[in-house]
């Protein structure tokens, strides 16, 4: 069995699901379960329980799971070792936010300019398979905006605290309400002046969407929620037509909208960091990618409140 095939178990133990699996490994869901079946007679013996979909390892599946990871593992230092061998460096990058995509957009051709011959492979994802990634050492290091970094035994720092906005279209007939020049509002105003607009929010998945559940459930508020969305693009060119009211993390509010963007009292605010994985080799070229993120993180600005 070669290496690749390898992934195509490692994919299925941690989806438990051939769907999903077969989707991120880009294969026939059919091929995947050929593929396991196939697997499963050359070795005798099952490596999943099935229960309605949902697949568990078997005390053999999950020896063959340690293994299988393990090889990987090997093959990635084999790999790495000959790269640095010939000057060549693949580093694994995640991504999760709008202020990521473009940290890496900025840092990218900076690193380049000094290692040429490296790669820098990203993935986008939400900062739960970010950080499940890094748990499993399938990427070397994430850019992620997340609540928190329990849980991780790896090299990790926080860049900064990036502030959460509340964000009204410039049309709402609400903003009529608050006082020119206001830039802040404490959620028990928030609740007062915009508690009859429908609003739109994170999908519960989100690191932000669980600091403002937090915040409003405190302040007794259960807001009409009509939409959920991940998409920061869309959400805020929702807003902005005044289709509804919304929190915005701060580096994905921009000013071409007609939006006010409000900072809330107490702040609410997410950690924008680097995590690395546990065994990840301290690198030059990781030094220097950290160290772009640390000196070239994209600016944020304040609220704009209601003019």
């Amino acid at each position: 069995m070669n290496t690749a095939q390898l992934g195509y178990f490692l994919e299925i133990a941690r989806q438990r699901n051939m769907n999903k699996a077969a989707e991120e490994v880009h294969v026939s869901q059919s091929s995947l379960s050929q593929y396991l079946s196939n697997l499963e007679n050359e070795l005798d013996c099952k490596l999943f329980y099935r229960k309605k979909g949902n697949l568990t390892l078997t005390p053999e599946g999950q020896v063959y799971h340690a293994y299988a990871a393990r090889m990987r593992d090997l093959e990635q230092k084999m790999k790495a070792e000959i790269g640095r061998m010939r000057g060549f460096t693949h580093i694994r990058v995640g991504i999760n936010s709008i202020w990521g995509n473009t940290l890496m957009a900025t840092i990218t051709p900076v690193f380049h300019d000094r290692y040429p011959d490296s790669k820098l492979e990203l993935y986008d994802e939400n900062h739960q398979k970010l950080k499940k990634y890094i748990q499993e050492e399938s990427i070397d290091l994430a850019f992620l905006a997340t609540d928190t970094l329990n849980g991780f035994s790896g090299y990790q720092k926080i860049l900064r605290q990036e502030e959460v906005v509340f964000a009204v279209s410039r049309k709402n007939m609400a903003l009529s309400q608050i006082p020119a020049g206001t830039t802040t509002l404490s959620i028990p105003e928030l609740v007062a002046y915009f508690s009859k607009e429908p609003f739109i929010l994170s999908k519960t998945n989100s690191s932000s969407r669980r600091m403002v559940d937090k915040a409003l459930e405190k302040a007794g508020f259960h807001p009409n929620i009509v939409c959920e969305i991940s998409n920061m693009t869309t959400l805020g060119n929702m807003i902005s037509h005044n289709i509804a009211v919304s929190f915005m993390p701060r580096s994905t509010a921009t000013d071409n909208l007609a939006i006010c963007y409000f900072s809330l009292t107490p702040p609410i605010t997410r950690l924008n960091a680097v995590i690395c994985r546990e065994n990840l080799e301290n690198t030059e070229e990781v030094q220097y990618l950290i160290k772009l993120a640390e000196a070239h993180l994209p600016v944020l600005k304040p609220a704009t409140g209601n003019a």
